[in-house]
């Protein structure tokens, strides 16, 4: 998590005022998804996705408060979008702020309720075990990786392998999953029998 090589400096100084204020609204803090993936394999890290066990909005306009920017809050989804400011150079200049929460949709092609929960629920949700992984970010906890479902162990043995919540969310399969998995799988490995079966969905 230090390494300059892996994480700009800038980043690092940006994750650590985040993990900072939200350590004093008492929020447990995480970076999450692609960003955990690409770490473990050594990779130059882009992404940023932090997620809060708490209320991401709140955590936001604090955030801009004490160092500028501006935020786009969509209180439906309790995300927020915290447009940089331009004491930070980075690209992209925005990153998202996420209310770690649990999904549900009342049919295919529907919207979902979102409810805020634990970390260890969203990350349940995720599109693959190589990405539901987190890292904490915040006081003592720093660097502590999250992996209920063994993503690490997949990402060790190149295997790409679809969680089947994938299926009950059909909005976000629809228009996400078919470029997100065509992205992991030739950029990784192997896709696992049950991601294979997922993929003629779409061919």
């Amino acid at each position: 998590m230090r390494d300059p090589n892996l994480i700009l400096s800038e980043k690092q100084t940006l994750l650590s005022r985040i993990a900072d204020q939200a350590a004093a609204m008492n929020m447990p803090c995480y970076i999450v998804g692609g960003f955990v993936r690409d770490l473990l394999l050594g990779r130059p890290v882009n992404d940023l996705d932090v997620i809060v066990e708490g209320d991401a909005i709140k955590l936001g306009n604090e955030l801009v408060r004490k160092f500028g920017g501006k935020l786009t809050p969509h209180q439906k989804f309790y995300t927020a979008i915290w447009h940089l400011p331009s004491s930070f150079t980075l690209h992209p200049s925005s990153l998202d702020l996420i209310t770690a929460r649990t999904e549900t949709y009342k049919h295919p092609g529907a919207l979902p309720t979102v409810t805020p929960s634990t970390i260890d629920d969203d990350l349940r949700r995720r599109d693959f075990t190589i990405n539901a992984m987190a890292v904490r970010l915040d006081g003592d906890h720093f660097g502590e990786l999250l992996d209920p479902l063994n993503g690490q162990t997949d990402l060790e043995n190149k295997i790409v392998r679809v969680l089947h919540q994938v299926l009950s969310s059909m909005t976000q399969l629809e228009s996400s999953a078919p470029s997100a998995m065509n992205s992991v799988i030739t950029s990784l490995w192997n896709p696992h029998p049950s991601t294979r079966s997922t993929l003629l969905l779409f061919q």
